[in-house]
């Protein structure tokens, strides 16, 4: 796919989403090997602010690399016209790091979509697995966040990210690497929905009645770290929308049947 894009479409209508995380360091490898190193293809940057500290150490070793064309974004909140811009330039396709770990409930799984602003988004790592993508930065020996070997299986900002419950090793008392993770709905389960209307500092997780007692014992612990005074948790009866609308920080654990 990513060599019928260069023989059809040309090297300059292409770019790499990047944002030091485990897929996007797997992307730029996958994308920058096949079309060649050298090749001047622009590597697109978008700032977040409460950014774990090993995602911005390992951007700028990689951004070290003087063969890049970087283009910075200041704001990740407003990507819809910062797209726009792109495409009227001429980089029509996008490639992103997006895995089907990241779909919306019923969204299809596609290599290509229609991006936001314009222009095409392209998703070669599409049907990779949390265990592929490890696997893939351990053969090429990629350096990447050391956030994935304690215990984190998806980064997004430092308060809404906790340390991933279903890959706690009760025998031993610690957190597993990202990549041991066995349960593909769970890879997000450590990061919070953000109601970024809502001014207070409220949190609550949902999930299944069924869910084991020291898993979500481990939760609360992980969201109480993060500087929460009280946790609130909630079945699935209630609305997953009804509870964003609620709280500031909601962390949804699975799903009602599991």
């Amino acid at each position: 796919m990513i060599f019928d894009l260069v023989e059809n479409v040309g090297v300059d209508s292409l770019a790499i989403a990047y944002n030091g995380g485990k897929d996007s360091i797997v992307l730029q490898h996958l994308v920058r090997t096949t079309v060649g190193m050298d090749a001047p293809i622009k590597l697109l940057l978008w700032h977040v602010a409460d950014e774990f500290p090993e995602v911005i150490e390992c951007i700028n070793n990689f951004l070290e690399d003087d063969g890049l064309e970087i283009v910075r974004f200041s704001d990740s909140d407003v990507m819809v016209q910062d797209v726009k811009q792109l495409v009227e330039q001429g980089n029509e396709y996008i490639f992103l790091g997006t895995r089907m770990a990241d779909l919306k409930p019923g969204e299809v799984a596609e290599y290509q979509k229609p991006m936001w602003g314009g222009g095409v988004r392209v998703m070669p790592l599409m049907f990779f697995n949390i265990q592929d993508i490890g696997s893939y930065l351990n053969h090429h020996q990629i350096p990447y966040p050391q956030c994935y070997d304690q215990g984190f299986t998806s980064l997004g900002t430092v308060k809404a990210t906790i340390r991933n419950p279903f890959i706690y090793d009760t025998k031993t008392g610690s957190f597993s690497p990202a990549w041991h993770l066995r349960h593909p709905s769970y890879e997000r389960a450590n990061r919070a929905y953000v109601n970024k209307t809502l001014r207070s500092n409220s949190a609550a997780i949902q999930c299944s009645e069924q869910l084991e007692p020291e898993t979500l014992e481990i939760a609360i612990s992980e969201i109480e770290g993060r500087g929460f005074q009280k946790v609130d948790v909630f079945n699935f009866q209630k609305s997953t929308k009804s509870l964003r609308d609620e709280f500031k920080y909601l962390w949804v654990l699975g799903s009602d049947e599991t």
